[in-house]
């Protein structure tokens, strides 16, 4: 009896044990009340979908929410500040006195507290037309606040631009969004989230584009949803990220939407980078009346359509990658976000595959430092081989190595190599004296680890060989052995 009560507890304790691990890998699901709504975070079929169609973003969350020290600029049609799902995640300019009529910080725009309105020429981005709010919602809506929905990253700032106006459909002014550009690149932006598209270039399109790249910053911007190959711009760029957009089954978005009406079908072709839901996707609309609602969007939250849908969850990828390791660069991010993905199901060309914050995120921690191994003493003007060897966390390949050999001279080991498996090089010093190699991998994402090193001892130089006695001596191997390892020959 007393055994089969031991027994009892035994497994009674190894169920327990279970639950508990799988309570440890349960995922960050936020108290957000419509967050099952957003099937492009988690997909449980709840909308006739694929399950895990999605962006594993609970997953994500397990590891990173968001450093709202990261921001997230969005040009578009500005923001409603005041909604209470975005106003705690709303940027401030603090170097700007409200009210004041001075242009405290100096940047060329007066009392912009809030950010800048190019279409008007003040300094209120509120949101007249709609979709700039709705846009920022995707990515900016505070996470785990009891309230509507949840941003792709909960606690990152928003930096709402404004050049677009209240009509639906109006051209609008290239320059303008250059400029817009270049003041989120002044001001503080980490992540710039484009969301228009033309078919037209622009040299002062381009040039912002390239300024903000070259401080740095992360562009993001929607492929277009005119069913083409065509190249659109600025996502046409190539320090942008272009994105596509797919539905809740993984395949390319193919939509009619009844509030204009029209077909809305993503771009496609060799030109775009990676692929994200944009299909039906619930977000933030202003809580007052705007353009949006006369096409019967509601006010508050609404399901948007588009690859301007899609391109901000990308936006919030790259915030929460920041979130997680400041330093990253833009190629880095980008790397990260291409090159960890879920395949889609379409014969179109959407880019590497369909986003997936989780996968980017794991991909993110470094390689390790590399362990050399190879002779650590020896003769001045002989050539010795040397093997490295890194591990990389998510068994991604070693892309390269960089060496330097201590003496001056620099050297990359160009692969890939499998995790975990060396790559040698040789090397000749010239002179006597005491080196250290130094190493570090790169992975295939970009992303480098600390250096390891081998310190290696050089004891002598040619010139003392040139003694006859030496010369002799090399040339009898048999005599005087223990003369000729102190010599190190």
């Amino acid at each position: 009896m007393k055994a089969k009560i031991i027994v009892f507890l035994v497994m009674t304790l190894l169920i327990s044990t279970a639950l508990q691990t799988v309570g440890t890998r349960s995922n960050n699901n936020p108290n957000d009340p419509d967050f099952s709504k957003q099937w492009y975070l988690d997909n449980t079929g709840q909308t006739g979908g694929t399950i895990d169609a999605d962006i594993d973003a609970p997953e994500a969350w397990d590891i990173e929410t968001g450093n709202p020290d990261i921001v997230i600029a969005i040009i578009d049609s500005g923001v409603d500040y005041t909604h209470p799902d975005l106003a705690d995640n709303m940027w401030i300019n603090e170097d700007e006195i409200p009210g004041n009529s001075i242009d405290d910080d100096e940047n060329g725009y007066v009392d912009d507290v809030r950010g800048w309105d190019w279409y008007n020429d003040d300094n209120d981005p509120l949101d007249d037309l709609g979709h700039g709010t709705s846009v920022t919602g995707i990515f900016g809506a505070v996470g785990n606040n009891n309230i509507g929905i949840t941003g792709v990253c909960w606690n990152c700032k928003i930096m709402p631009l404004k050049y677009l106006g209240s009509v639906l459909g109006e051209p609008f002014n290239l320059d303008d969004l250059a400029s817009a550009i270049e003041y989120a690149a002044d001001n503080g932006a980490n992540v710039i989230s484009i969301s228009s598209e033309s078919y037209l270039q622009n040299t002062n399109l381009k040039d912002a584009v390239d300024y903000a790249y070259g401080k740095g910053i992360v562009l993001v911007c929607p492929a277009g949803n005119g069913d083409t190959s065509d190249k659109t711009y600025p996502a046409g760029y190539e320090n942008v990220i272009a994105v596509a957009g797919t539905d809740h089954n993984d395949s390319r978005m193919n939509y009619y939407d009844y509030h204009y009406p029209t077909w809305i079908i993503s771009n496609y072709g060799p030109w775009v980078d990676v692929a994200a839901p944009g299909q039906q996707i619930y977000t933030t609309t202003p809580t007052y009346h705007v353009t949006l609602n006369d096409y019967g969007f509601s006010q508050n939250y609404e399901y948007g359509t588009g690859t301007s849908a899609s391109a901000p969850i990308v936006s919030g990828i790259a915030g929460l990658l920041l979130s997680k390791e400041t330093d990253l660069t833009p190629d880095q991010i980008k790397l990260l976000i291409c090159n960890n993905v879920d395949p889609y199901d379409s014969v179109y060309d959407l880019g590497s595959g369909r986003v997936n914050a989780y996968k980017a995120l794991l991909a993110s921690d470094p390689p390790t430092a590399p362990i050399i191994n190879g002779e650590t003493n020896g003769n001045v003007g002989k050539t010795y081989e040397y093997d490295f060897t890194s591990t990389d966390s998510n068994n991604d390949n070693i892309s390269e190595y960089i060496v330097n050999w201590g003496d001056g001279q620099d050297e990359t080991i160009t692969g890939p190599f499998i995790s975990g498996s060396p790559a040698s090089a040789s090397h000749k010093w010239t002179a006597k004296g005491n080196y250290i190699i130094t190493a570090k991998a790169i992975d295939v994402n970009g992303i480098g680890g600390p250096e390891g090193t081998l310190t290696v001892t050089m004891p002598r130089n040619k010139a003392i060989q040139t003694l006859p006695f030496l010369n002799w001596l090399q040339h009898h191997p048999n005599m005087f052995p223990i003369l000729r390892q102190l010599l190190g020959l």
